[in-house]
This record gives C-alpha cells, structure tokens and sequence, in this order.
C-alpha cells in the first residue's frame, strides 16, 4: 500500500509554510519520526523532524522526503539542497501530531485499498449486490442500505444491525413510507444533494440518526442512493471517501446487468416503472409480462399524479397512514413513488366514476394539503407514459391557473397545454387579437372597464343577471357597456364565433401572464 506525496500534500496544504524538490508523484509506503541516530533510511518513507535538527539529519541522507517543523533559525539554504524533498510546515504544529496526521492517512489509505480489493472480488466473482453491502457493512461497521430513486429497498445489510427505529421500520417493510419521503423531500439538505457528486450528511428531524448519502450513478445516470447510519460508531471524515468507493463498486455491479434485476421490485412493479420510463413499446412483449405477473388490468385505465412536497403530517410515519388511504379510493390501482410523486395506474371495468368519490377525494386532497393530476381515460397500457404526462401536466398547469384547486384534470387544462409548452417561444402579441387590443386601448384612454366587462359576460354565457351580480354592476349600466363594445369593434359579441374568438383569446392571455408572473 502507497501514497502519493501529492494526496499528503494536500492533507498539509493549510499549515506548509515553505516547499523544496517535491516530486508529487512519488510513492510513499510510510510515515516515521526521525531517530536522528539513524543512519539507513528508507528513501521511500516520509520522516517528520524537527529544523533545528536539519543539521543532523543533511551529513546522513539523500533521496529523502522530509517535513520540517519550523522551530528554529536553519542555518542551511533550503533552496540548495538538490537530493532532498523538503516540506517545511508551521511551528504551531508538534512532530508528534503531524506524524499522528500522516499516520492516520496511511491508515485510511489502507483500509480503502482492503475495502477496493475485497469488493471487486465479489463483483468478479458475482456474488451479487447484498454480499456486496453485507461485506462493506462489516468493514465500515457501521449500517448501509441502497434504496432506488422510488425509496425501495434494494438491498441492506442484516437487519439486526440497525438501531434507527426509522430505517428499521423501512427496511423490514422494503420500501420507505410516503409520509417519511415528504418530510425527506422538505430538506434543504436533500435539494442540494441533488447537485452534487459526494456523499453529504444528513439529519432528519423525524430520524434524528446523523446519515451519510451517497448518490449512485450508472452510466452518469443517478439510479438510487446509498445511506450510511451512524449506529455503531461516528461518522468520520474517513466514511466519506469510503462511501465514495462503495457507490462506484455498486454502480459497477448494477451496471452488469438490467437495473431493476437487482431490486426487490415484484414483475408487477417492473412493468409499471418500464411503462412511466417509456421503456414498453411492443404489445407482444407487454402482454408476455402481464401474463407472468399479478397486474391485473381492466378495460378503462386511468393515471394520477400527487404532489406530497406540501403534505401535513398528523400521523406517525410509522403508521403509513397517506398509502392506506389512497388506495382505499383506488381499490383497483397500482401506486407507486415515481420522480417525486405518488403515481396511481387506476383501471376500471366502467368508464364513470361516481361524483360523490371525487368529491370525497378532493376532501382527502384538502385535509392533507395534497394536490393531484388526473389523465384522460386511455385503452391500452402500452401508452402509460403519455397519460402520465397528462397527469403530470394537468397538476402542474392547474395549480397556475388556479393555486386554491387541489384536483385537476387534463380535460380542464387541455385549451392551455400547447402555450404552456411553447412559453419560451411565444410572446403576449401573438395571443392578443386586434379587438382586445381597441378595448383595452380604450379603456386606457378612457378609464372604462370594457375588457374585464367582456370577459364576465362571455364567462357566464351571456347572463345578464348573473354578469351583473359578478362585478357588481346595473344591468342597465352592462347593457350599455355591452353596446359600446359592439359599437368599438364594429361586431356583435353575441354570434357564437366571435364570442368563442374573444373569450378564448382573454384566457390564454390570462393564463400566459400567470406563467410568466410565476
């Protein structure tokens, strides 16, 4: 086992004061305390002195690589000195504690190679993704546990290893609660770690635990994490590097063969994930996967997305209280976690569903500060992932239009899809049309309210009554408004075509400018 001289440089870099003939490319195999006695040194050891024994040490050596503990006036030009690597450091430092430093590193440095060797025997000799973690579990001492980005469990080390209640609860179970992924979610630390490429800690107040996470990435592609308990002993500064080293050597493993053949996923969730993901597109292939699996899919299908990132907690996590709810209005469907929201696949024998079960939904969606997505019915599961994204596109859009809604579907938001997708490319004029901008220059001119009139009574069907009570005007006085809209664009507002241009034209315009007010 060597070190470059470079990785210890950098270990010292804070506290060098002065530097002479560094190779960083050498190898070191080992740190000692100079016996200035000595006279057979190893030109491959770094030695640790005292300057003020510089003196002694220059009449017996060359080749050496050396860090001096400035503590006297050197009565030798360093800088001369050809055979030697100097590493003057601060004389803040002791001998005793640098040598403890560089020890330490050497030690670490030894237990990564263990760990490296160990690891990529059992990946040669495919002894899989659990004797994988079982073993660095062992030499880490301290519990690991690889979850995939739906917060399954794949893998972990034996479960009497864990002491965490929490992560106890979940890996007995195979998966974390939806409430424990909410509160997760909320993390600032958690946002963050999504940027970067090493492991970062972790404290959840609801599993007070300190975590070490790691990303694991295949092929550059995030594919799960790796979560470190401190349970046996603490957390060093050492764990990082080495849960560094585990992720790679998982990401190697899971690399070897299709992702999801390491899970604990059934067939069932499989074939979900491969319809979300895209990844299903022959019907023959599909139908051969349902018959080996235990979804049972009827006539009608139908996708919903919920948002938990705004979730109130007032049950135990460990209840697991939001799963068992949902599925309780969705007796027939399949939920699973998918890109940071609950995704329901909900089939049905018939194509209604009962209006006081969506209101009792709405209710629950409220209760619990959730808001959901609902597709279009669809026929054919092979078309999962464009329903999906109707489900995922009716709750985002609805919550622009209207942030008080809590269940939105993609027939409501239909009209504003193909706006939304374009916001980048468009602009507000080429929404507008010729008579809105009259109105609204008259209005400007005139400090009327013709534009907000006009919509009002387009919205309401041409009810005089129900217009007027709206904005709280004289039916008279609409009346009057109304005619002057006529007379300003020269058409009558109550034929079908000019009404649906108008009133179309208002909402889009409406609805960009909520985009970009975002």
């Amino acid at each position: 086992m060597s070190i470059p001289l470079e990785k210890l440089f950098m270990h010292f870099a804070n506290d060098i004061v002065s530097k002479y003939n560094i190779d960083l490319e050498k190898e070191l195999f080992d740190v000692e305390i100079c016996d200035y006695n000595y006279k057979n040194y190893d030109k491959n050891c770094l030695y640790i002195a005292k300057a003020s024994k510089f003196n002694i040490i220059i009449e017996k050596v060359k080749n050496l690589t050396l860090i001096l503990v400035k503590d006297d006036v050197i009565n030798f030009d360093l800088a001369s000195i050809n055979n030697i690597s100097i590493i003057e450091v601060n004389k803040n430092l002791s001998v005793d504690s640098i040598y403890q430093k560089a020890k330490n590193i050497f030690r670490v440095q030894s237990k990564y190679d263990y760990m490296k060797i160990k690891l990529q025997e059992l990946v040669i000799s495919d002894m899989g993704l659990k004797e994988i973690i079982h073993t660095a579990s062992k030499i880490i001492e301290n519990p690991l546990i690889v979850i995939d980005l739906s917060f399954k469990v794949l893998v972990s080390c034996p479960l009497s290893d864990i002491s965490d209640p929490l992560w106890y609860d979940n890996v007995s179970k195979g998966y974390c609660s939806y409430e424990f992924i909410s509160e997760l979610k909320k993390l600032k630390i958690i946002k963050d770690g999504t940027t970067t490429t090493k492991p970062f800690e972790v404290i959840c107040p609801k599993s007070p635990t300190t975590k070490l996470v790691s990303r694991i990435r295949v092929e550059n592609k995030v594919v799960g994490n790796l979560v470190l308990l401190e349970c046996n002993k603490k957390i060093k500064e050492e764990d990082f590097v080495l849960l560094e080293l585990i992720s790679s050597i998982i990401s190697k493993e899971l690399k070897k063969k299709r992702f999801y053949q390491n899970t604990k996923n059934t067939l069932k969730e499989e074939i979900i994930y491969d319809l979300l993901e895209n990844n299903l597109k022959d019907e023959k292939i599909l139908q051969e996967r349902l018959n080996l699996s235990s979804l049972i899919i009827h006539k009608y299908i139908c996708i919903y997305t919920i948002d938990i990132s705004k979730y109130k907690l007032k049950h135990s996590i460990y209840e697991r209280f939001l799963e068992s709810q949902i599925s309780k209005f969705f007796p027939q469907g399949y939920l699973i976690y998918y890109k940071n929201h609950l995704v329901v696949i909900n089939t049905q024998k018939d194509f209604y569903i009962l209006e006081e079960k969506i209101q009792n939904l709405k209710k629950f969606l409220s209760e619990n500060n959730l808001t959901m997505g609902v597709s279009n019915k669809f026929t054919s599961l092979i078309m999962s992932n464009i329903f999906y994204n109707q489900a995922l596109e009716s709750l985002t859009i609805g919550k622009i239009l209207n942030k008080n809604e809590n269940y939105f579907q993609y027939n409501d938001i239909q009209p504003y899809v193909f706006i939304y997708r374009l916001r980048d490319q468009i602009s507000l004029e080429d929404l507008a049309n010729n008579e809105l901008n009259l109105i609204r220059e008259y209005d400007e001119k005139n400090q009327t309210d013709l534009y907000n009139t006009l919509f009002a009574y387009l919205k309401n069907n041409h009810n005089i009554n129900k217009t007027s009570n709206e904005i709280h005007i004289h039916r008279n006085t609409l009346r009057y408004r109304l005619n002057k809209i006529s007379e300003l664009l020269n058409l009558d507002v109550e034929e079908n075509d000019n009404s649906f241009k108008l009133y179309f034209s208002i909402k889009l315009i409406n609805f960009y400018n909520k985009i970009k007010n975002q």
